[in-house]
């Protein structure tokens, strides 16, 4: 298999419909070091219909469709819709799954087994749970599960929470079910980057947002990328908690 290198950069422009652009850049480095642009939006709402509106719509300038929706992500009839709709408009996409179900769900499994012979390269990968470092910070558990509630129960200082943060996530069945396949997990973050990879994650998408120092973030998502010899992006959210929420265009652009 090719060595992939990845550059990802999701702008998160929420509209009415809460439809983020995305840009990607993958590298394929081989002798003749192939490269690949990906432009696309992130899909949040929860119909087949509204998807296919949205692909109808910007398929003529994008090549990358994120399916951002739980809903669709636990419906295979839909999930399967739009991503063939995706692909037949020539389009590259991620799917979101909050955990990879094997009860409640249990077609996630069988999905997964058959989603890149199905798809191909069209198919890059899962973006698996949310802001696991942001969570580990702000809640003291990097899910709001009973179990992760119970692996940081009586913890005795830092380096004993950061090595249960390392090591409860890849032995999560969710991750081990898409590592097991060889399937890129994707999320995005806003603190701990360097253990977000430690713990297994091929790429993270640092979170431009909330008055927090673009430098500085960047910083440090990509130089735990690069120490660590993986793939680092940058995801663009609310600026604000009213509106207009976002920053201005000219603000944006200089991101």
């Amino acid at each position: 298999m090719k060595p992939i290198r990845l550059l990802l950069l999701i702008a998160l422009l929420i509209s009415a419909v809460c439809l983020p652009i995305v840009y990607v850049h993958y590298k394929i480095k081989n002798e003749a070091s192939e490269e690949d642009f990906f432009f696309g939006v992130s899909f949040g709402l929860n119909t087949t219909s509204e998807a296919k509106l949205l692909i109808d719509k910007v398929k003529g300038y994008t090549n990358l469709f994120v399916i951002n929706s739980w809903e669709i992500s636990t419906n295979e009839t839909a999930l399967n819709e739009i991503c063939e709709y995706a692909v037949n408009a020539k389009m590259h996409f991620i799917v979101f799954f909050d955990f990879i179900s094997h009860i409640i769900y249990p077609w996630h499994l069988t999905w997964l087994d058959t989603a890149t012979e199905r798809w191909g390269s069209n198919f890059l990968g899962v973006y698996l749970y949310d802001e696991p470092g942001g969570r580990q910070i702000d809640w003291g558990q990097w899910d709001d599960g009973e179990w992760t509630a119970r692996v940081f129960a009586d913890v005795s200082d830092y380096s004993d929470a950061a090595n249960r943060f390392v090591t409860s996530i890849p032995s999560s069945w969710s991750v081990q079910d898409l590592k097991n396949r060889g399937i890129p997990v994707f999320t995005s973050d806003y603190a701990l980057y360097w253990f977000d990879y430690l713990a297994g994650y091929d790429a993270i998408f640092v979170e431009f947002g909330w008055n927090h120092s673009r430098v500085q973030h960047i910083a440090l998502g990509r130089g735990a990328a690069n120490v660590q010899d993986k793939d680092w992006g940058a995801i663009i959210v609310w600026t604000y908690n009213n509106p207009p929420y976002l920053a201005s265009g000219t603000q944006i652009l200089q991101d």
